[in-house]
């Protein structure tokens, strides 16, 4: 962190914080004689102090996180060194972001005014999993459970090892499992960290310039994964069908195994005894004949468990699998890319939208770019004379108004 423009016992009316944005630890426009300061100096006339705030600018919730705590740190020390002074904060891109989220965390928004430059605002809200069983059912399940299950019944039902490949089985459903439970407290947090409410009576200015990239390949992605959802809805309200026809029918099958448990023991374990002393006295066994002669009409399985499930049990399995494995690797790829590698059990749950203004009602400044633009739309903001002349505006009404507050 660097002060800039601040002189040797002068005591400033305003203190100035910039704040870079993703992957641009090393920009320009927050150091000393870059455009944004050197039109700062000249259009504010009073005392000032600009400061230069640095980041890892990794693109991942954690990150933004802990440079929004770091930056309340300072803001902190920064009101408490000059409490009479106005102070702002710049932030470009997801430097807004992180601006805007320190001062909620600290409780600052009465005290502090923030300039929003092209900053992409998150809204997040819940996909289709709304609760904790469809949680289970697809994530939980299609990790430990159904993306393994056709393989390992083909491979035990043709080797006749159980017991190599039932602990793989048990293992693979703990994982899932794990996932789960692990998954639930990560999705929450995710969306603490993306979560962002600015009050109605904060002091926010918010300037873009048209044709901003880096919003339109975030829109992209947004749409991706908008498709994607509406892919999983239909996908996982099979599932739950599914799940759900499974639970009645275990039920059904309960109530009726529990009233008639002693008949049907009964019933079953004199047939078997019958049918055994038939073999052993006659060799004719009624059961045996039966399975023989229906064996192809049943169930295949009885036919020739071996051949059935190399044909048929695997591309069974895969059907269920390939849909889970598009719609989650969607939904992770689409959210993670422009999110982040932190948010990858958190966009599972969460669909995140990027928006021209954070929640609530909101002034936005659209600057037309000033003839050719030979860089990005997304960082010619700092650097914009009708933007910049803007924000120096702004600044100057907003200690004027404190000044005319301070007379009064």
């Amino acid at each position: 962190m660097k002060d800039t423009n601040a002189n040797a016992g002068d005591l400033p009316n305003a203190v100035i914080t910039l704040v870079h944005g993703t992957w641009a630890r090393r920009a320009r426009w927050t150091r000393p004689g870059s455009t944004i300061q050197k039109h700062l100096s000249q259009a504010i006339p009073a005392p000032k102090l600009i400061v230069e705030f640095s980041w890892s600018g990794n693109n991942s919730p954690n990150a933004r996180e802990a440079a929004s705590r770091a930056l309340g740190d300072l803001v902190k020390n920064q009101l408490a060194q000059h409490p009479r002074a106005e102070h702002f904060v710049i932030g470009h891109s997801h430097g807004g972001n992180v601006a805007l989220k320190a001062l909620e965390m600290e409780n600052l928004f009465d005290r502090v005014s923030v300039i929003c430059l092209s900053t992409p605002f998150l809204h997040i809200r819940r996909r289709f999993l709304d609760r904790a069983d469809e949680f289970k059912v697809v994530v939980g399940g299609g990790i430990g459970l159904i993306l393994l299950l056709p393989l390992l019944l083909k491979l035990t039902i043709i080797t006749g090892h159980i017991y190599v490949y039932a602990p793989l089985f048990l293992g693979m459903m703990a994982i899932g499992y794990v996932c789960e439970k692990r998954g639930q407290r990560a999705a929450e947090r995710f969306r603490a960290q993306i979560s962002l409410t600015v009050p109605s009576n904060a002091s926010l200015m918010i300037v873009r310039v048209a044709g901003d990239e880096a919003t339109a390949l975030i829109g992209a992605f947004q749409i991706a994964t908008w498709l994607i959802t509406k892919i999983g809805i239909f996908y996982s309200s099979i599932l739950l069908w599914i799940h759900r026809t499974y639970t009645a029918t275990k039920a059904w099958f309960d109530a009726i195994t529990d009233k008639y448990l002693v008949w049907i023991v009964s019933i079953t374990g004199a047939v078997v005894i019958a049918d055994r002393l038939l073999w052993l006295h006659y060799r004719y066994s009624v059961v045996l004949r039966f399975l023989n002669n229906k064996a192809n009409a049943i169930d295949p399985l009885l036919a020739g468990p071996s051949h059935w499930a190399q044909n048929h049990l695997l591309p069974f399995g895969l059907l269920i699998d390939l849909p889970i494995l598009v719609v989650l690797g969607g939904i992770i790829l689409g959210g993670i890319l422009p999110m982040g590698a932190g948010s990858l059990f958190g966009v599972l749950v969460y669909e995140v939208t990027v928006e021209p203004i954070p929640k609530g009602v909101w002034v936005l400044h659209q600057i037309e770019p000033e003839g050719r633009i030979d860089g990005l739309m997304h960082s010619v903001c700092y650097d914009n004379t009708l933007a910049l002349s803007a924000v120096s505006d702004w600044i100057v009404s907003r200690l004027e108004d404190d000044f005319l507050r301070g007379l009064a």
